[in-house]
């Protein structure tokens, strides 16, 4: 786990705190033995991921705009179910949902999902992912076709809305999405 990673944890957890508690639970966080660090590089994280982390007042907080809240995922392709899967960060909950079209050949779903995953390493995950930079439509050149695959992504912060969508044209790390809700639902559709 890198620093700011654990920041963003223990802010998660533990809400805005100043720099020297911040620093306190960093190391209890890395156990100081194995990782030798000093506040310096604490803030020096926290300066390198200004697009992460608010400081007023030499208190730190994760930026509201990237607070997450919610997350909604839906994806629809060819020969396989229809899936979404809504993830509400602040009751620690989600619903995933799979559905097939009348016409689809294979009319019972056989699999059932097997443990799900962390909640909160699926939210470590979507923080790598910077969905708020992605692009709002990803569409190849052939404009819209009828039997693609079309999927939409809308995620909440505190103060902000993200929506995306696409149409057999995707992001870049759109693999590593798919890969972190297969690991949380237990979906083989993801």
């Amino acid at each position: 786990m890198k620093l700011y990673e654990g920041i963003l944890r223990i802010l998660d957890e533990r809400g805005p705190l100043p720099f020297s508690s911040l620093y306190n639970e960093a190391r209890n966080l890395f156990n100081s033995n194995e990782t030798a660090f000093d506040p310096g590089e604490v803030q020096n994280a926290v300066a390198r991921k200004r697009d992460l982390f608010l400081i007023n007042n030499e208190i730190v907080s994760i930026h509201p705009d990237k607070d997450l809240l919610q997350l909604h995922v839906f994806a629809e392709m060819p020969g396989k179910p229809a899936c979404q899967c809504i993830i509400n960060f602040e009751k620690e909950r989600f619903v995933y949902t799979e559905w097939l079209d009348n016409g689809f050949p294979n009319q019972s779903l056989k699999h059932f999902p097997g443990a799900f995953g962390d909640l909160r390493l699926f939210k470590e995950a979507v923080y790598k992912l910077a969905i708020w930079d992605w692009e709002q439509t990803y569409i190849t050149g052939e404009g819209i076709i009828l039997n693609g695959t079309s999927w939409f992504v809308h995620l909440k912060t505190k103060t902000t809305e993200y929506k995306i969508s696409g149409h057999n044209g995707y992001p870049q790390n759109w693999p590593s999405l798919c890969r972190a809700l297969h690991v949380l639902t237990g979906s083989p559709y993801w």
